[in-house]
């Protein structure tokens, strides 16, 4: 390829990765306007879970700021501000990873009826891409080039050694969402169906299935699609990564965010509706969100402000559901 040819590709490049980037904070950003009702009802205005709310705000905010840092480097910066933009916009990448990857653990804990081994399996996983980035963060110095590439990370190390990474990283990010959306499939399926079948109510089971399964299934199809082409090496040459992963970040934080504030609403309406019925002998106490109720003593500080006790019911094979079925029928006699 001759120089010229490689400066318009290179062009090209950057003019590609910037408008994707500008893309993916215009969404982020209007569906946080789209959600500022529902946040500002249900976190601003709670006076519960102060840790659940924080897990949010970090979700929320460390995302918009990293966007933001973002895009401050396509303008021309002095050699100064894109050394600081640079590094400090990857401090704040790593941070904004930690949020989903500690949200989808304590789903996983707490689902697995407090499995420690699950929920560090979990953990381990989802905050394999932050260990990642951090290995790889020292071989993209900043670089602050003529316009229209101006302040950008250039990659020194071996194509091999990226490649290798991104693999891992990828990887073991769907390993950690596979755990957590099977515990949520073992956890809430009994419960689910019987609400299903019998009762028209909100159901924090139906949040955690319906919100979990878009969450695993869109990551897992980003995942997937970012390592297909990975191996085809079809990537950005200043950082060897696919375009793909422009819009992981975004996407992830977005889902996270209306996993809560989800979770919020309906306890709402639950909490002014009354307490869930139960339908079984077997119950499982479902500690999140800032729900009203005790808590064990064991409980780590953090996982106890999140929440009290969600008393949620799991079918019990002797439980005798014709009961249920037939409170209609005597209400409608006793008119």
């Amino acid at each position: 390829m001759s120089s010229s040819a490689a400066i318009v590709l290179s062009y090209q490049l950057v003019r590609t990765f910037n408008s994707c980037g500008i893309a993916t904070t215009t969404l982020f950003v209007y569906d946080y306007i789209l959600c500022l009702g529902r946040e500002y009802q249900y976190v601003w205005k709670s006076g519960k879970s102060k840790a659940s709310r924080f897990l949010y705000f970090y979700i929320r905010y460390m995302s918009l700021l990293h966007f933001t840092m973002a895009l401050s480097t396509i303008s021309p910066v002095s050699n100064t501000s894109c050394t600081f933009l640079i590094w400090s916009g990857v401090g704040v990448e790593l941070l904004n990873l930690v949020g989903p990857a500690v949200l989808t653990a304590l789903r996983t804990y707490v689902l697995s009826g407090k499995n420690k081994l699950l929920g560090g399996a979990a953990l381990a996983s989802g905050l394999t891409p932050f260990l990642v980035n951090a290995i790889i963060a020292y071989q993209t110095p900043p670089a602050n080039l003529a316009p229209p590439q101006n302040c950008i990370q250039v990659y020194t190390g071996s194509v091999a050694l990226n490649v290798g990474l991104s693999v891992c990283s990828r990887t073991c990010a769907i390993i950690a969402d596979f755990i957590a959306i099977v515990v949520t499939w073992r956890a809430t399926r009994a419960s689910r169906l019987v609400l299903r079948d019998t009762f028209r109510q909100p159901s924090l089971e139906h949040v955690m299935w319906t919100n979990g399964n878009i969450y695993f299934f869109t990551l897992l199809f980003i995942n997937l699609l970012d390592l297909i082409l990975v191996a085809l090496s079809i990537s950005v040459e200043t950082n060897e990564e696919s375009f793909v992963t422009i819009f992981l970040d975004p996407i992830s934080a977005t889902l996270s965010c209306h996993l809560l504030l989800d979770l919020y609403e309906t306890n709402a309406q639950l909490e002014r509706g009354g307490s869930s019925l139960s339908l079984s002998h077997t119950n499982l106490s479902l500690h999140f969100m800032g729900i009203e109720g005790t808590v064990a003593p064991e409980d780590s500080p953090f996982l106890s402000s999140l929440a009290g006790s969600i008393q949620h019911s799991f079918a019990d094979p002797t439980t005798n559901l014709d009961v249920v079925e037939d409170e209609p029928r005597r209400a409608v006699s006793a008119m």
